[in-house]
């Protein structure tokens, strides 16, 4: 992640990699990808996590477990190519209760819980 814009409340530029290995960059509110006061002068780069949807999963022989997300709920959120739905591997993604919001530690999906 690396800063980009310094109207309030600051915004950066993060990228990710999904299951093809293509590298998709998003650009956001600092409080929407990490819980620390980033400004022009923090030291970049920082790591931070995405809200997300799971939308399926399923077993790969080689992949291990993959999942389908949407970063188009609960935030909103789209790639700077407009895009919102992925495939990634699920070993980073952790399950958060539906309406919670809790510290995005680095480099972790964040779901949101439907059941």
């Amino acid at each position: 992640m690396w800063f980009v814009d310094d109207h309030f409340p600051g915004f950066v530029a993060c990228e990710f990699v999904d299951a093809e290995n293509r590298v998709h960059t998003l650009a956001d509110k600092v409080p929407a990808v990490i819980t620390d006061d980033l400004d022009a002068i923090s030291i970049y780069p920082q790591t931070g996590g995405i809200r997300c949807t799971v939308l399926q999963r399923w077993q790969e022989a080689i992949a291990g477990e993959l999942v389908r997300v949407s970063i188009d709920y609960p935030d909103a959120m789209e790639t700077t190519e407009g895009m919102w739905e992925f495939v990634v591997n699920s070993a980073p993604a952790t399950r958060i209760p539906r309406g919670h919001r809790e510290e995005n530690p680095a480099g972790i999906w964040r779901w949101v819980d439907d059941e």
